[in-house]
């Protein structure tokens, strides 16, 4: 059983090996493979819906725009075959994800991934779709084998920081309350990545793809002609600026849930970035997962290994 995390930035798998959790990541990439009569030969071509296309690390430089839901309708199977076929994982039970406010689309996102053909393949899996926001809340709630853990019959809300969407999911002992969740669309750290490459344009008058100039953000620094450009102050400035805006719209809507949690769950690739931010008010109740970016996908697995 796998649990992948299909997101806006990245392709997170969680799988069992040899009875150890084994992670894996690569960016949710692709662009159009180059002209075969060039005489060029490119590595990891997939040939998906009559076209040839560059998948992950391969398709960083140059690759699509991955912000709508026709983008993950369209390319999810494609992710999925690649994610496995590079990992030399068989056919199995597979758990996906979707965001919160696209989730009523499950029947036609599912027929599109069970439909998926590449390089001639079918992708034979036996997908299960859940919301994303609820496998954080899963991982939280349950051991490696899908069993319920002590001391998580709690109320509180979770915060799935991703890179287009933020997805919140409010609980109470344990159980999501679906009445009380929510997407905010378009505040997911896309919003630094696409501030900081116009700053990068503005100042350098370099123009850079969003998973390059995402490579830049994480390592806080652009090479540019040889030179090495320090970015780090300015990219504290947009991380700050965002994350109080963030708080604010959370606080605004789910205040009461706030001030009634017993925990908050920090999750999804924003977490990394963002656990240092958090204000001492909140300093009581955040709980940040081991490895939060993979915290949807493991809990995807725990979910197929509970039987849900």
């Amino acid at each position: 059983m796998t649990g992948i995390d299909v997101g806006f930035g990245d392709v997170k798998v969680v799988y069992m090996e040899a009875g150890e959790l084994k992670y894996f990541k690569m960016p949710t990439a692709i662009k159009y493979a180059g002209n075969s009569s060039s005489g060029i030969t490119e590595e990891g071509i997939r040939c998906f819906q009559g076209r040839e296309y560059l998948v992950g690390e391969q398709a960083r430089f140059g690759a699509f725009s991955t912000r709508s839901y026709d983008f993950l309708r369209r390319y999810t199977g494609l992710f999925v075959y690649h994610a496995l076929k590079s990992l030399g994982l068989e056919t199995q039970d597979v758990g996906v994800g979707s965001p919160l406010n696209w989730f009523s689309k499950k029947e036609e996102f599912l027929k599109e991934l069970t439909q998926t053909v590449v390089d001639g393949e079918k992708l034979e899996i036996q997908p299960k779709l859940f919301p994303q926001a609820v496998g954080i809340l899963m991982d939280y709630r349950m051991d490696i084998d899908g069993k319920t853990k002590e001391d998580t019959s709690k109320d509180g809300i979770v915060l799935d920081i991703g890179y287009n969407t933020v997805d919140v999911v409010c609980f109470e002992k344990g159980a999501a309350v679906r009445s009380d969740a929510g997407t905010l669309e378009k505040y997911g750290i896309s919003r630094i990545i696409v501030e900081l490459a116009d700053i990068i344009y503005s100042e350098f008058s370099f123009q850079l793809s969003e998973q390059e100039t995402k490579d830049v953000f994480l390592e806080g620094k652009l090479r540019l002609y040889g030179d090495i450009k320090d970015l780090s102050e300015i990219i504290r400035s947009i991380t700050e600026k965002y994350f109080n805006e963030l708080l604010h719209t959370i606080e605004s809507r789910w205040d009461s849930r706030l001030k009634r949690a017993e925990v908050m769950l920090l999750g999804g690739g924003g977490a990394v970035i963002l656990n240092g931010y958090m204000p001492t008010s909140l300093s009581k109740i955040i709980s940040v997962p081991k490895h939060p970016e993979y915290s949807n996908a493991r809990g995807y697995m725990k979910g197929l290994r509970a039987g849900l």
